[in-house]
């Protein structure tokens, strides 16, 4: 299963910004594409026991969202709202399905592009719809 063409296809058609309904969106999107999390087979543990044992049980896999875009607007903007499969995550909750997030540069610049990062808790088995809302 190819992450990259699925994920960015689903992020592209659910991204959404302020002010979309006008001719000329504020937002576009450059790229976006989930990166999933290497394992490693190497036993970079030494000799702490305890850690070896703990990933052998408890390590899952996930990844991050990447989203590459472009502030078309003539002023600066940051995210407001940010919503990963209709759950509003601008500020995630512990144990939720999202880690962390963050826009860098932030706020994004006029005519500019910028990075937002999505970390997930898990590795998705479904279709990854983000909406995220910009700032006036």
């Amino acid at each position: 299963m190819s992450y990259l063409f699925f994920v960015s296809a689903v992020v592209a058609s659910a991204f959404c910004c302020e002010g979309v309904a006008s001719a000329e969106p504020k937002c576009t999107i450059d790229t976006a594409f989930y990166r999933p999390d290497r394992g490693t087979p190497f036993q970079w543990f030494e000799s702490a026991k305890e850690i070896q044992a703990f990933h052998a049980e408890h390590y899952r896999a996930a990844g991050t969202v990447e989203i590459y875009l472009q502030n078309r607007s003539e002023k600066s903007t940051a995210v407001s709202r940010l919503i990963v499969n209709g759950q509003d995550v601008t500020k995630p909750q512990k144990g939720g399905d999202v880690v962390w997030w963050r826009l860098h540069p932030n706020p994004l610049p006029p005519k500019s592009f910028g990075e937002l990062l999505v970390r997930l808790r898990n590795a998705p088995q479904k279709p990854i719809a983000i909406e995220v809302q910009f700032n006036d």
